[in-house]
């Protein structure tokens, strides 16, 4: 079975340099047909990066503009020969024993990968560790044995391509089904995948991956992603997370009669909801110590997703798209 690596990168210079490091230490450079890097039109310095990896297996893509994740993918994708792909995120690292665990699931025609968060590295990684364990609880339970991913219990488990192996023609022809590109590139293309194919995920394919680590990128990507988690879950009635959708447009509706009909007790209110915000760090937080660590961390978080959901509603409402697009 022969297998291309594919690694969409846009600005991540040191990232890729720690992930192409470990794949020359794991020795899985050596199991590899090739490896495509599809620079999507990065500022960084990719190509000093590239200089210290010498391999007849590299093949550098370079877009005239940048293209977005969806279709760094499905160029990257067209561009290989092999088989298969195993499409890995540039903010991953693959670990010491990657190529024993890669051997046992290769054969395989879809596998998705789990990964390892040095949660202890920094608040951001422990945050994204303790909170992602709260809201997919059932996904951390059942990945440990491994399971399928199918079309029916889709929803009740998180999914992406952070590090995804899939035959070629499969990944193909789920690409080829998308009139545009998808907002929500990950959870849609998975899922026309996954209409057809039942996905294996296992931790014999798991890597380190960390979140951005710094406050500003941090909620950064929570305020970009807005768009796309209101299009994903506001128009789709079967999916995890509509509810809270739902529930957090309540909220707001309220706050905003409140201010109209009467504003003198608007200030109040919105200091009893701060609290309430800081206070539902606890649902995730195993120790008080993390509590303290991540209650700030937290109300950031959720003042700034609910800004993206806001920005989301607009941007994709029917009347507006045309604005935006």
């Amino acid at each position: 079975m022969s297998v291309a690596i594919v690694i969409p990168v846009y600005n991540m210079a040191t990232h890729l340099e720690n992930l192409l490091r470990s794949i020359w230490n794991s020795g899985l450079i050596d199991t590899i047909d090739e490896l495509i890097i599809f620079d999507d039109g990065s500022t960084d310095g990719i190509s000093e990066v590239l200089g210290c990896f010498t391999s007849p297996k590299i093949k550098l893509l370079r877009p005239d503009k940048n293209v977005g994740r969806y279709l760094a993918r499905y160029e990257g994708a067209l561009s290989v020969q092999s088989e298969s792909i195993l499409f890995l995120d540039a903010r991953v690292e693959v670990m010491s024993d990657f190529v024993k665990g890669f051997d046992k699931v290769k054969h395989m025609s879809i596998v998705q990968g789990t990964i390892d968060i040095p949660a202890d590295e920094s608040i951001y990684s422990l945050y994204w560790e303790l909170s992602h364990k709260r809201l997919f609880n059932r996904h951390y339970q059942d990945k440990v044995n491994g399971f399928w991913l199918t079309n029916d219990n889709y929803e009740q488990y998180t999914s992406g391509t952070t590090i995804f192996y899939v035959k070629k023609d499969i990944f193909i022809n789920a690409c080829h089904s998308f009139i545009t590109p998808p907002a929500c590139d990950d959870r849609e293309l998975i899922r026309k995948i996954v209409k057809n194919h039942d996905i294996w995920l296992t931790e014999k394919l798991k890597v380190n991956w960390r979140p951005r680590q710094n406050l500003k990128n941090f909620l950064g990507r929570l305020l970009e992603r807005g768009p796309v988690f209101v299009e994903y879950h506001f128009y789709d009635h079967k999916t995890k997370f509509r509810k809270g959708v739902y529930l957090g447009l309540f909220v707001i509706f309220s706050n905003l009669v409140m201010m109209l009909l009467i504003p003198h007790y608007f200030f109040s209110l919105m200091i009893f909801q701060l609290f309430l915000i800081l206070l539902s760090t606890v649902f995730f937080a195993g120790k008080t110590m993390d509590f303290f660590k991540l209650c700030g961390l937290h109300t950031l978080v959720v003042l700034a997703f609910g800004l993206g959901v806001l920005w989301g509603l607009v941007k994709t409402h029917p009347k507006c798209r045309r604005y935006f697009t």
